[in-house]
């Protein structure tokens, strides 16, 4: 029997839909928020599990930690909390498509026991056009593959700390019914977490052969 592959996702929680996620069997799911998981009020997380599915070529399990409230509000402790948990479930990929302005010390000792367990960790480096001019956190510490948008690749000569991957998120699937999403960085590392998911796990390698 295959495995299927686990991902734990960091975001506002999700307002879980059978029909949106064709692709994705339903994990743990915790809260870290004074706000049900359930309730995503920024439809963030559930907008990120769209791209996620829609973008698959195969079936993984997703399990979900809230660790903002909204898509402004959130903090340390709550991230920090998060990345624990995710360590403790030990999956295949864990995936950040946001983050914090300051580095934290406790979000970074989080991280270095999630990247102990030996998964991939993806996260966004946040959107020049909110006035950034470095690197989100965790995307900046280097337990984490930062991931950009291509749309904003010139800006990025400007940081110190550079993304390791740039993405084009405008070639998202079916994203006619994704509502108040932020298309930059949060969608470019969904389409990160599917591209590596799909050469790892689902698409035979004997698709590339030339001979």
């Amino acid at each position: 029997m295959e495995k299927v592959p686990h991902v734990v996702l960091l975001d506002t929680g999700a307002n879980w839909s059978e029909q949106d996620n064709i692709n994705l069997e339903r994990g743990y799911m915790q809260t870290f928020c004074n706000e049900p998981f359930l309730e995503d009020s920024a439809s963030h997380g559930s907008n990120m599990l769209k791209i996620l599915s829609r973008n698959l070529k195969g079936t993984v399990k997703v399990s979900m930690g809230k660790v903002i409230a909204d898509a402004n509000a959130g903090s340390p402790q709550s991230f920090a909390r998060g990345l624990i948990w995710a360590a403790e479930l030990y999956p295949d990929v864990v995936v950040l498509p946001l983050g914090l302005m300051k580095p934290n010390s406790s979000v970074k000792a989080a991280l270095e026991i999630l990247a102990n367990t030996h998964c991939k960790i993806y996260a966004a480096v946040g959107n020049v056009e909110r006035g950034q001019t470095e690197s989100l956190y965790p995307a900046a510490y280097p337990e984490c593959i930062a991931v950009g948008s291509t749309q904003q690749r010139q800006a990025y000569q400007q940081w110190a700390t550079k993304p390791d991957l740039l993405i084009d998120e405008t070639v998202v699937t079916n994203v006619k019914s994704m509502k108040n999403i932020q298309w930059g960085t949060s969608a470019a590392t969904m389409l990160a977490v599917a591209e590596y998911l799909n050469d790892e796990f689902f698409i035979s390698k004997s698709q590339y052969r030339t001979y």
